[in-house]
């Protein structure tokens, strides 16, 4: 199995409600789940209106993501391999720490193995100019 860091940097409600960036545990993969390092999320308003509708505290928030998968020995039925880069969309029922099944539906229907013909890698100063023009 590879080494995995012991904690990661998420966007959290803590005990106060309030949004924070925390470190937060990296779970180990378990029998039939995926690891995977979340390289981007996106924040969109039903992340955040959710806090004080809920009451959340001591949560990740976010739901969609892209990431690369760093372990997937646990889930032999899969052709997801550790450096796929994987996109998806989360419920709110997986946080935290944040636990994706097959059950889930993640590998089935919602995570996306992305194919070698989308570009990956637009250095952000490249889009941050592109987004000026219009």
């Amino acid at each position: 199995m590879r080494s995995t860091p012991a904690t990661s940097r998420a966007l959290y409600v803590d005990e106060e409600g309030k949004i924070v960036v925390r470190h937060v545990p990296f779970p180990e993969p378990q029998d039939g789940e995926l690891l995977i390092k979340v390289l981007y999320s996106g924040v969109n308003p039903a992340d955040t209106k959710i806090i004080d509708f809920f009451g959340l505290k001591n949560y990740v928030i976010g739901t969609e993501f892209c990431g690369e998968v760093l372990e997937a020995e646990t889930l032999t039925s899969t052709s997801f391999k550790a450096g796929d880069i994987v996109a998806g969309v989360l419920s709110g029922d997986q946080s935290p720490p944040l636990r994706l099944t097959a059950a889930s539906g993640l590998f089935n229907d919602i995570g996306l193995p992305l194919p070698p013909s989308v570009a990956q890698g637009t250095p952000d100063e490249d889009v941050a100019a592109q987004r000026g023009l219009w």
